[in-house]
């Protein structure tokens, strides 16, 4: 009652920084892991159980990323956040399936978001070539840039809409082809 009726989740919430795995301290590996890991488990458990006491199942969609399928040298604790959150879509999905909730996370590549404005002032432009010149570009269409966040929300309308209703557990890449190569 508190909530009122919830029909979907979308589990959006996230930062990033730049750290290499064997030498960030324990407070940034922390941090990451909070917020990008168990802020999506929480808000899940919390929501899946107003689903499962409502009785008319519901959608839960996370956002993962590119990342959360490949190892990215500097990002151990974000990497290892967004992998979290591909198994914990797939457990959750699994768990949840009995109660009519579809759980779902969306793999974005680069997207132009005020998350990466911040890493972008923190560590400088250098950072984002780096990672360009780690991973290639961001899509494999026209300037090979970051892709809009708009193309991210309707990845998570269509996945909490009745059109997939039998898409679950899924990890869909919405990567303009980064994962092709």
């Amino acid at each position: 009652d508190e909530m009122g009726k919830i029909d979907f989740l979308a589990n959006n919430a996230g930062i990033e920084s730049i750290a290499d795995g064997v030498e960030m301290d324990e407070m940034t590996w922390d941090e990451m892991i909070d917020t990008n890991l168990k802020g999506v488990w929480l808000c899940s458990k919390h929501v899946g159980q107003h689903f499962i006491e409502r009785g008319d199942g519901g959608n839960i969609v996370s956002t993962s990323s590119t990342a959360g399928q490949v190892g990215i040298p500097g990002n151990a604790h974000y990497v290892s956040a967004k992998h979290g959150v591909v198994g914990l879509t797939k457990t959750l999905a699994l768990e949840l399936a009995e109660y009519d909730v579809n759980v779902n996370a969306v793999c974005p590549t680069g997207v132009s978001t005020p998350m990466v404005d911040g890493v972008l002032e923190a560590y400088g432009e250098e950072a984002l070539e780096e990672a360009t010149e780690m991973t290639g570009p961001w899509n494999i269409f026209g300037d090979g840039g970051m892709i809009d966040a708009a193309d991210i929300s309707e990845a998570y309308m269509w996945l909490s809409s009745d059109a997939a209703r039998y898409v679950t557990g899924t990890a869909l890449a919405v990567d303009a082809g980064l994962m092709a190569k």
